[in-house]
């Protein structure tokens, strides 16, 4: 151990701090992984077990919808935390930041997504939950309208989120 500190000591303060600041990012990415994961293990899968129990199909398909957008929000934080501990340079900073959005709006957007096959999986389902009576026939297509429209509306947000003008 005495050697490790020698060592350190004879680097200068600046790499000193630089080599602290990737330590620190790389065990933070590994917390936020590890979360990730913990999200999985201790909170996901008892309630999928659960929901197995209790043969109830809804609640299945709200563990669906909400798990994956759940893991790319851990990744957006994950990200902001880890540009903040590097302390990187503003465009740095600004990318990262934007990219974090990225992952967000993705999030919100494929639970959106998601929602429209839980909501109208048949024109019964669709009756109850909403009062909403549509024809069997045109189900199918309203639900790939209502997917286009959210893929679009997502390419539209991302591209605005990149400072374009859409």
């Amino acid at each position: 151990m005495d050697s490790i500190t020698a060592f350190w000591n004879t680097l200068s303060p600046t790499l000193r701090d630089n080599l602290g600041r990737v330590v620190l990012a790389v065990v933070v990415f590994g917390l936020f992984w590890l979360l990730r994961r913990l999200l999985a293990t201790l909170v996901v899968s008892p309630l999928r077990a659960l929901a197995k129990s209790r043969h109830a199909d809804w609640d299945e398909v709200l563990l669906g919808i909400v798990t994956v957008p759940a893991r790319l929000i851990i990744i957006a934080v994950g990200l902001m935390v880890g540009a903040e501990i590097l302390n990187v340079d503003v465009a740095t900073s600004v990318f990262v930041i934007h990219l974090a959005r990225v992952f967000i709006i993705i999030a919100i957007l494929m639970a959106a997504y998601q929602i429209v096959d839980a909501l109208a999986p048949s024109s019964n389902r669709l009756f109850r939950l909403t009062g909403l009576s549509i024809n069997e026939r045109l189900l199918p297509f309203m639900r790939t309208a209502i997917k286009l429209i959210l893929v679009a509306l997502a390419v539209v947000i991302i591209i605005q989120e990149w400072g374009y003008d859409v």
